[in-house]
């Protein structure tokens, strides 16, 4: 059997590791069927390509509501950047325990942007997470986006 290594969100080359570790950062969500796999032999592919690898994302939370069709990317990116520093694009994707940390970021940031004038660092920061989440292929239930 062989090792295998992925290329992480980063662009770092990670293992080796074995096939069942790999099965395991599968089922965690931390490689997805379009991660980048090289085997120690040297021959380069796609996690999907892998037969009998079980994509399952886990998350903290339930996804807030359920979806049989994929949802719209476009509008997701939108969402993202006309209401990020809120977490729009998180309601829309049903990724909750980000949606938590985007809405308490910008009560802090009020909070003191009313007591002491600095809370629009806490709003820009949440921004920023948000121009990261652009980035997501996948909904809260592991389901691709449509293009």
């Amino acid at each position: 059997m062989p090792n295998y290594f992925y290329i992480d969100s980063t662009g770092f080359r990670v293992g080796p590791i074995t096939p069942q570790q790999l099965q395991a950062l599968a089922t965690k969500g931390v490689i997805v069927p379009d991660t980048q796999l090289e085997t120690d032999t040297g021959h380069k592919g796609l996690a999907k390509q892998i037969s009998g690898l079980d994509f399952q994302r886990r998350t903290i939370y339930a996804p807030i509501e359920t979806q049989n069709e994929p949802l719209n990317r476009q509008t997701y990116i939108l969402l993202a950047i006309v209401g990020g520093w809120a977490g729009w694009h998180c309601k829309y994707a049903g990724y909750r325990a980000n949606l938590m940390v985007h809405f308490w970021l910008v009560i802090i940031g009020v909070i003191l942007l009313i007591v002491y004038g600095l809370g629009i660092i806490f709003i820009l920061i949440s921004q920023i997470i948000a121009v990261q989440e652009m980035f997501y292929k996948y909904d809260a239930s592991g389901q691709r986006m449509k293009e």
